[in-house]
Formats: structure tokens, C-alpha cells, sequence
């Protein structure tokens, strides 16, 4: 059953991005601590180290707030999925198993990316109705028809962002959601398009609620305009839905692309200086920023993005369209 005021909030990182989900456990409760009465963090761990996971349980206030690892390093193996030496991707694949590793007693969990910093309250998302919905996120920005399409989605279907999710537990076990995870993997002979986004947007369609975008600020949403995200995806938010989520973002979610990552020297996100600020009430303060190691061609296309006129970047993206179609 509910309880509306004791947030369950799932996490899964291995040792690298421990200090990541440090920002995301200090962001929580910097902006909730006064919302909830308890707070239970969900640490699914791909072996993380013990002396990272005393620092993250560092930035938990011990009146309000609880962390619980789970050990998640067979994860691929019971999936049916060789995810083996691809570190995030078996953290990942961690939230489609969560059924058999948090307590009978939890009916939801927010699902959060470890590149995400929280900035608001999160009371209203939790308490979302949710109905017989598998699923709660915000849509995704994708500028082609292939994240639908390779997985036989209809295209006025909506698919969802899989970095920020309210998960409905209690559906998911009515369902045995697990036995459909291992059936559309072995539809796509382990190879689905957009890897565990795409399965949970494949094996959900038709039960996914649409929540606002505030909840899940990618950064396309940032870096490209209206018009040309609305372009690409159906459903999506109007203008005046996103501008009001720019102002007042609850979840902001960096994700790569154009704009850079605040962890990285360079970062142009407009709210990069948010995730210095709670980085640096961490235990992990004093790492400095690290080098772009982005592939040069996306640095080359990001700087034509910010430096050069709108139209020449579309005129880019329609050629790049053009060869995609044509292999």
C-alpha cells in the first residue's frame, strides 16, 4: 500500500559513479528532507566498493533518510542478456529485475540515472495515480523514428526517457513483467534497439503514463528548439509546457550530447552550476573536472550547433538523416 509520505527512490551505480550518485542523494535530500517523513535510498550495486558506499551513506540524514544496497553483479546472467564487462549496462538492466530484490511491502519506486541532479520537490510525482500503468516518465527526445520503429511501437505511441521512472511494483508483479523482459529479449535475439529503454518501452507500450517534462530535463530539451524536437516526436509537449519545465525544472537529467556534461571542463549547461553546488557538499569535493573525451565528430558538431547559424546545423542533420535511410 502507499504511503504517501516515505519516498522509495532506487539508484544503481558500480564503483566509477559512486561519487555521481553521491550528487543525486544530496540533491534528494537538500530539496525533500522537508517533504517527506522518510526517505529509503535503494543502492543496487555492481560491486561497489565498501569505503565508496559509507561515503554515499554519508550524504543520507540518518532522522529522515535510509540507504539499502543490493548486490547486482549476476544481473545478466538471470536476465538471459550478455551484458558481461559492460559495467552501466548491467546497472541498467538492474531496475528490470527490482521485483525480485526490494521488499514485498513496496507498491513503487522512482527510478533515477546516477547523471541526474533533483532540484525540487518530488511529493507530487511520487503520489502520481497511476492506475493499471506499468510505468510513469517523461517523453524522450529523439530525432529520428528508429527508437519506436525497431521495436514495433506504433509511432503516436509515447516512449519514454528511461533515465527518471516511477515504477508501478505492484503492477509489474501482477504481470510477471520479468518472463516479458526475457521474451522481448529473446524476440530481438538480445540485441533491442536502445538496450533496457527500449525494453521497457517495448513490453510497457499501451501502459505508460505521461508525466510533465519538469520531472526528467534531458538536455535536449536545452539545447534544441521546440519546433524541431516537435518534428521528431509524437506525442510531445508544448512549447509552453517545456519553457515552464525550463524555469523550474524538478529532475535535471545531463545527458550527453551538445551541451557537455558539468563533471567536464567546458560544460555550456545552463544548469551545470546546479550539480557543482551539491558536488561539492559531498565526500567526493576535492575530484577535479575531467577532459571531454567525446568523439570528434560530435565535438565538431557541437560546436557548429552553439556557434553557427540554426539553418546550417539543419541542413547537417537532414544530410545525416539522409545517409541513415540509405545504409
Amino acid at each position: 500500500m502507499l504511503d504517501p509520505k516515505h519516498l522509495h527512490l532506487m539508484i544503481a551505480s558500480d564503483t566509477n559513479y559512486a561519487e555521481f550518485v553521491s550528487v543525486v542523494t544530496t540533491s534528494l535530500f537538500a530539496n525533500n528532507r522537508d517533504v517527506f517523513d522518510k526517505i529509503t535510498v535503494h543502492l543496487f550495486s555492481n560491486g561497489i566498493i565498501p569505503e565508496c558506499v559509507e561515503k554515499i551513506r554519508l550524504t543520507i540524514p540518518q532522522d529522515k533518510g535510509e540507504l539499502i544496497t543490493y548486490d547486482i553483479r549476476d544481473i545478466s546472467g538471470r536476465l538471459g542478456v550478455n551484458a558481461a564487462g559492460e559495467t552501466m549496462n548491467i546497472c541498467s538492466y538492474a531496475r528490470l529485475l527490482l521485483t525480485e530484490y526490494v521488499d514485498e511491502e513496496i507498491s513503487r519506486i522512482i527510478y533515477v540515472d546516477c547523471d541526474v541532479v533533483i532540484t525540487g520537490s518530488l511529493y507530487e510525482m511520487w503520489n502520481t495515480e497511476l492506475c493499471d500503468n506499468l510505468v510513469a516518465g517523461v517523453l524522450d527526445a529523439h530525432m529520428d523514428a528508429k527508437p519506436k520503429t525497431a521495436i514495433g511501437m506504433p509511432d503516436n505511441y509515447p516512449y519514454v526517457n528511461a533515465g527518471v521512472l516511477l515504477i508501478n511494483i505492484d503492477e509489474w508483479r501482477r504481470e510477471d513483467i520479468i518472463d516479458k523482459f526475457k521474451t522481448f529479449i529473446l524476440k530481438y535475439n538480445g540485441n533491442v534497439y536502445h538496450q533496457d529503454q527500449g525494453l521497457i518501452n517495448g513490453v510497457c507500450s499501451g501502459r505508460i503514463k505521461i508525466l510533465g517534462p519538469e520531472y526528467n530535463m534531458t538536455s535536449y530539451f536545452f539545447s534544441h528548439p521546440h519546433k524541431l524536437l516537435k518534428q521528431f516526436n509524437n506525442p510531445f509537449y508544448t512549447e509552453e509546457e517545456l519553457e515552464s519545465a525550463k524555469a523550474d525544472p524538478v529532475i535535471i537529467h545531463f545527458t550527453e550530447g551538445f551541451l557537455g556534461r558539468p563533471w567536464v571542463r567546458h560544460c555550456k549547461h545552463p544548469y551545470g552550476y546546479k550539480f557543482l553546488e551539491f558536488h561539492n557538499s559531498t565526500p567526493w569535493r576535492e575530484v577535479p573536472l575531467r577532459d571531454d573525451k567525446r568523439s570528434l565528430p560530435l565535438k565538431v558538431t557541437s560546436w557548429i550547433f552553439l556557434n553557427m547559424p540554426y539553418s546550417f546545423y539543419e541542413a547537417i542533420l537532414r544530410l545525416m538523416n539522409i545517409i541513415k535511410r540509405n545504409r
